[in-house]
Parts: C-alpha cells; sequence; structure tokens
C-alpha cells in the first residue's frame, strides 16, 4: 500500500562553519564525545554511515540522540528555519 507520510519536526543544534570557527567546530564535537579532526579546510565526522566530511561554509549539525553531521548551505536552508 502506497501512502504519504510527513517528517516530524524536530529541532537541531547547529554553527556555521567558516574559516576561523574550525577549531571552535571541533571543540563543540570533541566536549559530546564526538572524535572528528580537523584536515585542509575542513573537519572529518565520523558518522554511522561512514565519515563525512564538512567544510567550510557547510553547518554543522548536532541531532536529538547528540550525533554530529554536516549539511550543505542551501540543503540547511531548504529544511531548516532558525528559532
Amino acid at each position: 500500500m502506497i501512502f504519504k507520510a510527513r517528517k516530524r519536526p524536530l529541532e537541531v543544534e547547529a554553527l556555521y562553519i567558516e574559516h576561523d570557527s574550525l577549531a571552535a567546530a571541533l571543540g563543540w564535537m570533541m566536549m559530546n564525545d564526538c572524535h572528528a579532526y580537523l584536515v585542509k579546510d575542513g573537519i572529518v565526522i565520523p558518522t554511522m554511515e561512514g565519515d563525512m566530511r564538512a567544510a567550510v561554509g557547510d553547518y554543522l549539525l548536532r541531532g536529538t540522540s547528540g550525533e554530529f553531521y554536516p549539511c550543505k548551505y542551501h540543503i540547511f536552508h531548504q529544511v531548516y528555519e532558525d528559532k
């Protein structure tokens, strides 16, 4: 049976990554037991789907279970709204 479903509204924490905020983003993740590491112009984040890279200009999101993941700028603004 085919039916329509709507995604539940969830609140996440977000940080826009700029050149001068890479270290702060990494610190935020490390304080929350995320074993991410810096690479040239970005951060590698271990996720359940494998390592993901967050680059300058992306958003770093922390989900409802404390997990971190990157989100491209244009996707963030299509899916999320500021509170």
